[in-house]
């Protein structure tokens, strides 16, 4: 899928949690006194993302007959923000700090901003919650990937009947999370959805 490709990408803004997360940080008393907007917060604004590697946080070196290498970017040291961005702290955690939460830990410290925490709860619902906020969406398996999709559907309003056609949604699930994915299924069926699993190899 298109969509779980590219260095930008990643749980967080897959998700929506990056907007508000952006906006606690762009409240904060460092950012406001130097005069930071939401903007500044997100590593693909040029106004807040580190220069050298332009928010990408390594540079790319080509190589003739191998894969290309990723080297931390020496000027943000793989950060991906300038300095002023990473000043700012909410509960003493600059931006780059929190997005390399995993969810659990960003659930316990997002405590009280139900906007977020509601967000994280669908994930760790959904039995994700040791990815990290900004971990790439191009590392996950195709059961991560599968299972961050229906969470994200989880988390907008209803908009009337949906068809979903999941493959294989267990695959590389912990037996232990196989109740919570069928909560997840309950939940969107609940809001009149239908959900079919499908095999791949009969499709």
């Amino acid at each position: 899928r298109t969509r779980f490709t590219g260095p930008a990408g990643t749980v967080a803004t897959y998700t929506g949690l990056f907007d508000p997360v952006r906006d606690l940080f762009a409240r904060t008393p460092e950012a406001v006194a130097a005069g930071l907007k939401k903007s500044h917060f997100s590593y693909l604004d040029r106004n807040g993302r580190c220069p050298g590697c332009e928010g990408a946080g390594y540079r790319t070196v080509s190589l003739d007959f191998l894969s290309d290498v990723h080297i931390p970017c020496e000027q943000c040291g793989g950060n991906r923000y300038r300095p002023e961005v990473l000043a700012c702290r909410f509960r003493e955690k600059n931006i780059r700090e929190v997005l390399n939460m995993t969810v659990d830990e960003a659930a316990l410290f997002c405590a009280g901003f139900r906007n977020i925490v509601s967000r994280l709860e669908i994930l760790q619902a959904s039995g994700l919650g040791y990815l990290e906020a900004g971990q790439p969406l191009e590392t996950l398996s195709g059961g991560e990937s599968r299972r961050l999709e229906l969470a994200a559907e989880l988390m907008k309003p209803a908009k009337g009947h949906t068809l979903y056609l999941i493959a294989e949604p267990f695959s590389g699930l912990h037996p232990d999370d196989f109740g919570r994915l069928q909560i997840l299924f309950e939940k969107l069926a609940a809001q009149g959805h239908e959900i079919r699993v499908a095999d791949p190899g009969t499709m």
